[in-house]
């Protein structure tokens, strides 16, 4: 007898004696898991759009989804959006966004992050400037203190988020 009860050989006891199947990614990692609803921002190799989880845990929650087109790449270049890739994985802190998933899709790679409902700091700073600038200055503060907060952090872990890498050596 096994300790399921079935004799040994018996039809069931192999299935009995199965390890459970894997539970389902947290978060979808194929194309057809989003509906891109909007295009919010966009650069000389990647496009951002929002975008609608269409089946799994997360169905129906609003994200934002990163394409980068990978035909623009050399592929020393495809090393380093791997890196990065790494890097951001590591990189956990308030104000340093991370993502969910990547996966690659075609000739893109998706990057699935949380949606930020204020948008970017630049896009506070276009809309602020069209009304005729900051009339607070405490929401500048607020903007350079908390830059400074994940810079301090960053420079002090061993994460080295690429884009602030750049930054500090471009001048």
């Amino acid at each position: 007898m096994q300790e399921d009860g079935l004799p040994a050989g018996q039809p069931g006891a192999a299935a009995a004696s199965a390890p459970p199947a894997a539970p389902a990614p947290e978060w979808p990692n194929k194309e057809s898991s989003y509906e891109l609803t909007t295009r919010i921002g966009h650069g000389a190799f990647a496009t951002v759009h929002k975008a609608v989880i269409k089946e799994g845990a997360k169905a129906g929650a609003e994200v934002a989804v990163k394409i980068i087109e990978l035909e623009e790449f050399a592929d020393s270049s495809l090393e380093e959006i791997r890196r990065e890739l790494q890097m951001m994985r590591m990189c956990r802190h308030e104000n340093v966004i991370a993502y969910h998933v990547a996966f690659p899709a075609k000739r893109q790679m998706w990057l699935v992050m949380p949606l930020l409902a204020g948008g970017s700091c630049a896009n506070v700073m276009r809309s602020r400037q069209a009304t005729g600038g900051f009339e607070d200055e405490s929401i500048v503060a607020y903007i350079l203190r908390e830059t400074a907060k994940a810079i301090k952090w960053i420079s002090m872990t061993t994460c080295r988020y690429t884009g602030i890498s750049r930054l500090a050596t471009s001048s």
